[in-house]
């Protein structure tokens, strides 16, 4: 799925994530993102899109994210438990998600597993979700992670 190749599959460019959350790390905290992650280890927090960019979020089989993500382009292999709000869903074979999806286009292969509502949207799905006082809070911006206050 999330190969070396220079394209992988469903279109997404390798170069355009900029950082990758290794299997072995575990984070706790939220995650601002301008262009491109992926997640292959497990996080504890939202993920969400800078103002102004439109960032892709892969969620690798084996991960796991509690918390919203809200992106431009969200691609789920992994488990997810939270809601997610994006541009472009694409919900893969072996994604399991536990939380309602929000979204103007969506892609789900057969064999995921959904636990929650689906609303399509003309707008650009928005959420409530802001930075938790006390956590750790990143910013993932032109390949640099960054602790936010």
């Amino acid at each position: 799925m999330f190969g070396m190749s220079k394209k992988a599959d469903h279109g997404i460019l390798i170069k355009n994530l900029e950082t990758i959350i290794g299997k072995s790390v575990r984070i706790a905290g939220d995650i601002q993102v301008s262009n491109g992650i992926r997640i292959d280890g497990h996080l504890d927090g939202n993920i969400v899109q800078e103002d102004g960019h439109a960032a892709t979020i892969a969620i690798a089989q084996g991960a796991k994210v509690h918390g919203t993500i809200r992106a431009g382009h969200v691609i789920i292999s992994g488990e997810i438990t939270g809601n997610i709000f994006a541009d472009r869903i694409e919900v893969l074979h072996t994604a399991h998600i536990h939380g309602d999806l929000k979204y103007k286009s969506i892609r789900i292969e057969s064999g995921a597993k959904i636990f929650g509502l689906l609303n399509q949207t003309e707008e650009k799905p928005q959420a409530e979700e802001k930075a938790v006082p006390g956590n750790l809070n990143l910013l993932v911006s032109d390949g640099k992670l960054k602790q936010q206050s």
